[in-house]
């Protein structure tokens, strides 16, 4: 009982410095502009929580590794790619600079390094001793939840915000399926940064009008399903009993070692 009181508390206190915490560091003060002030407090949030895992769950730096299968690498890149095609194809290319395209990019990483490491790495490496299903589930409506501050902070429509909740819950435990079935947690960074990266290339304007209109429910279900049982195909399926009767094509998709 002890163990899970504390593990409850750190779970609390982490996320209560997710959101808050961090957000009394004056970086506004630096003499930067916003982009430089964004991505110096996504890259203080990933060493913030690289030293928390140090602490609290140290079996985590396993899965900080770049050393994994490359078949399941092969594989992983064709689940990425999949995901992140139809964004990249209506991206708003136009108009935008190469330094503009890059540095959208980079920002996106970052987002990806600060997100990754604190939901899959942290928060998933925290609630691993309850099991793998678990651990899994939680931290992804954990990650889903953690954005709804973007309807009481963002200036996010309530409709949007709520189909953005359900979408990055399922996005969540899409990313865990990948950390879980390559070994590395830069995997599911790499997912993170590019589904993003299209979302940094659109103007003002056109965010601001995404995020303040309504949902496409039919289409957040839809993506949403679709991740998590490619999610759990990621998780499980290798373990599976039917997998042998799918090895020569699970073998063809670089699914098995």
């Amino acid at each position: 009982m002890k163990s899970f009181a504390k593990t409850a508390f750190i779970f609390l206190a982490a996320t209560w410095v997710s959101i808050w915490g961090v957000s009394y560091i004056p970086l506004d003060k630096l003499p930067f502009g916003h982009y430089w002030d964004a991505l110096i407090y996504h890259a203080m949030c990933a060493l913030l929580w690289l030293l928390i895992i140090r602490l609290f769950t140290p079996s985590v730096k396993s899965r900080l590794t770049l050393r994994m299968s490359r078949k399941r690498l092969i594989a992983a890149c064709i689940v990425i790619a999949f995901f992140v095609t139809p964004n990249f194809r209506g991206a708003s290319w136009a108009g935008n600079s190469l330094v503009n395209i890059l540095s959208a990019l980079l920002f996106a990483l970052f987002i990806g390094l600060n997100e990754e490491l604190f939901s899959r790495g942290f928060i998933y490496g925290l609630l691993e001793r309850y099991g793998v299903a678990v651990a899994s589930v939680i931290q992804a409506i954990h990650f889903g939840a953690l954005h709804f501050t973007n309807y009481v902070w963002g200036g996010q429509s309530l409709s949007y915000t709520s189909a953005q909740m359900v979408n990055a819950a399922a996005f969540g435990y899409l990313c865990c399926g990948l950390m879980i079935f390559t070994g590395s947690i830069w995997v599911p960074i790499l997912l993170h940064g590019l589904s993003d990266f299209p979302l940094e290339l659109q103007s003002q304007a056109a965010f601001t009008a995404q995020v303040t209109g309504g949902a496409d429910w039919f289409g957040t279900v839809v993506e949403a399903l679709l991740m998590i049982v490619v999610g759990w195909l990621l998780i499980y399926g290798p373990r599976s009993a039917w997998q042998k009767r799918l090895e020569p094509v699970l073998d063809w998709a670089g699914l098995v070692d």
